[in-house]
């Protein structure tokens, strides 16, 4: 429980207050993938995150909603490295926003800006 709570104030808040998770050291977790949270835990206990290029777009959200402020980053950094495409550009804008990542929605409108006569052809 500690290591959890020293990489996620939400894990944090579970343990220290008098919340279920607290009383039983339990921690049920739902909407997010077993893959998902896997490549979570193994980020948490060692720093890396396995897959990352194939699932970043599924770990933002999650690392997200555990207020991994580090593991978002990792994320958002790879999202930025990968190709933007006329498939995916909107996709990845909405992630952006939905989830704060300031530098992928920048990297994302500027895409757009520049490839605008195509994206209307949309």
């Amino acid at each position: 429980m500690n290591i959890l709570s020293a990489r996620s104030s939400v894990f944090e808040g579970m343990f220290s207050s008098k919340m279920v998770e607290h009383e039983t050291g339990i921690v049920n977790i739902s909407g997010i993938s077993h893959e998902v949270f896997s490549a979570i835990l193994e980020f948490i206990y060692t720093d890396r995150c396995p897959n990352l290029s194939s699932l970043a777009v599924a770990i933002a959200p999650a690392a997200h909603r555990y207020l991994m402020t580090d593991l978002m980053n990792i994320c958002e950094e790879e999202l930025i490295e990968q190709w933007f495409t006329f498939t995916n550009i909107f996709e990845r804008l909405k992630l952006a926003d939905l989830h704060s990542l300031t530098n992928l929605k920048s990297k994302c409108l500027h895409f757009i800006v520049l490839e605008l006569e195509e994206v209307l052809e949309l």
